[in-house]
């Protein structure tokens, strides 16, 4: 955000200053408790900060943005406060069938070949492409001019109806087994709820920002009400990454066509952000205790009950309010996924073959069965019931962890450069056929840094997303090509 503070110099100064504060507390604690090879947690340390670097550079695509967020997230950040606040693993990983102390080193080691793989097809990939420093895309939209209201409330409506009936009718909830409906009609909604609408909300801040140079309020209301409205019929505690995404593109967007959208404007977003992440992931954790009979969320019932509620059978409301804390602080600790599955995945280093990755491309959808990972790794979380309401949570290991079935660092790291080129492609598609609007490429490449920082799970499936999001760019293309006259005339 330089160009937002080129009068406030002291603002960045201050935020890198405390950063920098932060992150040396967590390092010099976190190193002094880590129980493996000092070196070895430098060396992550390090790698691990140039990823931030490196993800905020002034030549970065979204996708490295977000991805480079989420490694450091799932791996660095999540390990050393684990490490500072001495709380120990507890994401699928147990310590009576795995010793952290032998096997740590290994795991980080895994993270620092799967970073560096990224990172230099990073490096590669700017060498001949990168955004450009200024876009040129002021559009008179009288069509737009003209409709602009009719579009607004017709956009919010059908976000209304659309998290109502997935609400109700259980289409696409996280945790939960769908409801059967129409194999089509389900994946639509899906593909709408998980970034399609918040695709609409890109579309409409690019015509916003080329027709007016400016956004409204109300528009921006309404995609904070879409995020709010999808991540919680979704059961989703996503609402800060999802419209993150969408303002972060708008940011980048406003900055190259040289549109001031000031330091004012964006703070205000971000105190909204906050406050609303908050509420969303309180209504959501909140509502899960309620599923199952008004037991916990997946089948963490009797650890709950017997360590914090004393054996009772149900919640109080105050209780749940309690418990809701409770897990929002977990989450924010303990829920990115990366390093404990590259420490599970270590422990069993002897059992990992490229057959075993191989195998792992054959996994099908089983109502009542643990997933691959999970049998193949000896994870048995409590996420079956048989319940009228069933809930099915899976353990994730994460893109990189998943590679290293394979038990190679050299297939891990030239897997990471590939995958990386081609999440570029996704976004330079999306970028080159749809005006430049980089809202757009932002939501494009949120969703696939997402889809990788938490893969693992129904692996062969993945065409299904990366289909959708090439069905969506095509259709909003030859939209645009048909109604070019009325939605793309300039006036001279």
């Amino acid at each position: 955000m330089s160009h937002l503070l080129k009068n406030r110099r002291y603002i960045i100064f201050s935020v890198k200053f405390f950063l920098l504060t932060l992150f040396s507390i967590i390092f010099f604690r976190s190193i002094n408790n880590y129980p493996g090879s000092k070196i070895v947690y430098l060396l992550f340390s390090l790698v691990s900060f140039y990823l931030i670097i490196f993800s905020f550079r002034k030549k970065a695509i979204f996708f490295e943005t977000f991805f480079g967020v989420y490694l450091f997230l799932g791996f660095w950040f999540k390990s050393s406060l684990i490490f500072f606040l001495e709380t120990g693993f507890s994401e699928g990983i147990s310590s009576e069938k795995i010793n952290i102390v032998d096997h740590i080193d290994y795991a980080l080691i895994i993270s620092i070949v799967g970073f560096s793989g990224f990172l230099i097809a990073g490096h590669f990939r700017e060498n001949f492409f990168y955004y450009p420093f200024i876009i040129n895309k002021i559009n008179h939209n009288e069509f737009y001019k003209k409709y602009r209201k009719i579009i607004l409330i017709t956009f919010l409506i059908f976000i209304i109806i659309l998290g109502f009936f997935n609400w109700h009718l259980k289409i696409y909830q996280k945790g939960l087994v769908s409801e059967e409906f129409n194999f089509i009609l389900s994946g639509i909604i899906k593909t709408l709820l998980l970034y399609g609408l918040t695709i609409g909300s890109a579309i409409i801040f690019f015509l916003e920002l080329t027709t007016y140079k400016k956004i409204f309020p109300f528009t921006i209301f309404v995609s904070f009400l879409e995020t709010f409205i999808t991540t919680t019929s979704m059961l989703s505690r996503g609402f800060f990454f999802n419209i993150g995404s969408l303002f972060f593109g708008l940011y980048k967007l406003s900055n190259k066509m040289k549109i001031k959208l000031n330091l004012k404007f964006f703070f205000k977003v971000l105190i909204f952000l906050i406050i609303f992440s908050f509420i969303s992931i309180f209504v959501v954790n909140y509502t899960r205790l309620h599923i199952d009979n008004e037991k916990t969320y997946l089948g963490k019932k009797e650890y709950l009950l017997k360590n914090i509620l004393g054996n009772q059978n149900q919640f109080s409301n105050s209780e749940k309010v309690h418990l809701t804390l409770i897990q929002i602080k977990h989450l924010l600790v303990h829920r990115w996924v990366g390093i404990d599955a590259a420490i599970i995945v270590s422990a069993n280093k002897n059992n990992l073959n490229f057959n075993l990755l191989k195998d792992s491309l054959n996994e099908r959808f089983d109502l009542k069965s643990h997933s691959f990972y999970e049998n193949t790794f000896n994870l048995k979380p409590f996420n079956i019931n048989n319940s009228a309401t069933f809930i099915k949570g899976n353990t994730l290991p994460g893109l990189i962890a998943y590679l290293f079935f394979s038990g190679s660092f050299v297939f891990l790291f030239l897997s990471m450069m590939l995958i990386s080129f081609l999440a570029f492609i996704f976004e330079f598609i999306s970028f080159r056929l749809l005006s430049h609007n980089l809202i757009f490429s932002a939501i494009i490449g949120h969703t696939i840094a997402y889809r990788f920082a938490h893969f693992g799970y129904l692996p062969s499936q993945s065409y299904l997303l990366f289909g959708s999001i090439v069905g969506i760019i095509f259709l909003i293309y030859f939209v645009k090509i048909i109604f070019k006259k009325k939605f793309f005339n300039k006036k001279k």
